[in-house]
């Protein structure tokens, strides 16, 4: 390499069929003359170490065998010239000489770098070696970094607007169901879910509703009631009006004399009969609560004498 290019070279070698040993030193030739006119690679034709036209020979393992000595054998000229470093006491190196293949992980002192090196016999004595950059756990982290916060950021917007989605296909028909149970009104849905909840919305309705009609019934009974109440004490007061007046009648007769005995015996008749009329009368008023109760007693009424003491008060 000069001034940043790498020059390379083209070359035809002259070949004889199945005579791996003349190309090879014919090739050879074509790769020392390329090195000394400062060329850095060699392109050559293909199968030019047994030639192109062996036909049936190519299945032959003696020319397959010859072919790769060949080849090591240049693969080794074109490395002799090199001063590369004896790198024969490396773990992979070492590995591969004893088992075929070594494996090795360390940092490079020439690079500054961690390299994975492995190496893998070839056979005739030739070993192939090959080095990558790896990075360290942390500069693995921090080059992932911005890649896994950029998924979790997906991620979460997606979580969040699932969530959205799943949550109002969810509340909207609780809540559709809520507001027609507000109306009181006989719910249902399309789905099988939500069918326990729209049947205790109904019930509940229905203890409402009944719950209602009961208050709504008692609160017509005690209308009743009061009604009732309050005529009994208009004709309880009314009734009471009648023995007030034939007592204070008879009494006022009394006072002005003119009357004959059996007329004072009948008028002192009536004012007992009348006052003890009025004596039941505020009983009935004094045992208010029974009214209220709903539950009167029963009271044994003789309507001859009273029609007796009516038309004796009317006299």
């Amino acid at each position: 390499m000069r001034d940043g290019f790498f020059r390379v070279a083209a070359a035809t070698p002259q070949v004889k069929v199945a005579d791996v040993e003349t190309n090879v030193e014919r090739i050879a030739e074509l790769i020392r003359e390329a090195a000394d006119r400062g060329c850095g690679a060699v392109c050559l034709p293909e199968l030019s170490l047994t030639a192109y036209t062996c036909g049936d020979l190519f299945e032959s393992r003696t020319l397959i065998r010859a072919a790769e000595k060949g080849l090591a054998r240049l693969l080794a000229d074109s490395l002799a010239g090199e001063n590369a470093e004896n790198h024969a006491d490396r773990t992979e190196v070492r590995q591969a000489i004893s088992d075929g293949e070594g494996f090795a992980v360390r940092g490079s002192s020439t690079l500054g770098q961690n390299m994975t090196y492995y190496c893998k016999s070839v056979g005739y004595d030739l070993l192939v070696r090959i080095a990558v950059f790896t990075d360290s756990d942390w500069n693995i982290f921090a080059h992932t970094l911005p890649t896994v916060a950029s998924f979790a950021v997906v991620m979460v917007v997606l979580c969040v607007v699932l969530a959205f989605l799943a949550t109002r296909f969810i509340i909207t028909p609780v809540k559709q169901l809520a507001e027609e149970a507000a109306g009181n009104n006989t719910v249902s849905t399309t789905y099988p879910e939500l069918e326990p909840v729209a049947e205790i919305l109904n019930g509940r309705n229905r203890d409402i509703k009944r719950q209602l009609s009961e208050i709504r019934l008692e609160k017509e009974l005690a209308e009743k009631a009061k009604e009732s109440k309050d005529e009994f004490i208009s004709n309880v007061t009314h009734e009471m009006n009648t023995p007030l007046t034939s007592i204070h009648g008879y009494a006022e007769l009394l006072d002005a004399g003119g009357m004959t005995a059996q007329q004072q015996k009948t008028a002192y008749k009536t004012i007992l009969a009348q006052s003890e009329r009025l004596t039941n009368l505020i009983a009935c008023i004094i045992n208010y609560s029974e009214i209220d109760s709903d539950e009167l007693p029963s009271y044994e009424v003789d309507f001859s004498a009273l029609a007796k003491e009516t038309l004796c008060a009317l006299k």
